[in-house]
């Protein structure tokens, strides 16, 4: 996969805030801000099979600070869970985002895509949608594909840290 400034940027935002941190991550200043449209902003994360025991799952973190989890396969938790996160967490990792880049991403990083013509298959996928400031996108990204930029791992895995999804995942 590529590296570049935006993954990078990311990762060092994540390493850089201070103050209520999540377990095992980088802490996020509280006070910094909340989303524009609080009711209106939202963050989904959904991982897909592969052929083996990828976790399935969609979590759903929400700018009031509810999270959302429904595990379909392979997960410690099956169907539906909620949790909640403080808001200021909600509005950080959408700031990260911009600040990544993500608006800025293709669509498609699929297995087949303009940017993966030639992936292997036996790799799950993560689809990340955003929906914030009135605007809402939707970007797949195929874990071999190669052409995709290093950031959207990195916003899935973040995406992953905020929710505290491992609590429904279970060990790896």
């Amino acid at each position: 996969m590529k590296t570049g400034r935006a993954a990078g940027g990311l990762l060092a935002l994540c390493a850089a805030a201070a103050g209520c941190a999540r377990p095992g991550g980088a802490r996020i200043e509280p006070g910094s801000g909340s989303a524009t449209d609080v009711p209106r902003t939202s963050v989904t994360l959904e991982r897909t099979a592969c052929y083996g025991r990828c976790p399935v799952y969609t979590v759903r973190l929400s700018g009031d600070g509810t999270v959302a989890f429904h595990g379909e396969r392979f997960t410690a938790t099956s169907g539906d869970a909620t949790g909640a996160v403080p808001r200021e967490w909600v509005a950080a990792l959408v700031r990260e985002m911009n600040t990544a880049g993500y608006w800025s991403l293709g669509e498609s990083y699929a297995a087949g895509s303009a940017a993966c013509p030639n992936s292997p298959t036996d790799l799950p996928s993560e689809i990340i949608t955003l929906t914030a400031g009135g605007r809402s996108k939707r970007v797949e990204h195929y874990r071999a594909c190669s052409g995709a930029p290093a950031s959207i791992a990195a916003m899935a895995a973040r995406i992953d840290q905020i929710a505290g999804t491992e609590k429904w995942i279970g060990p790896r």
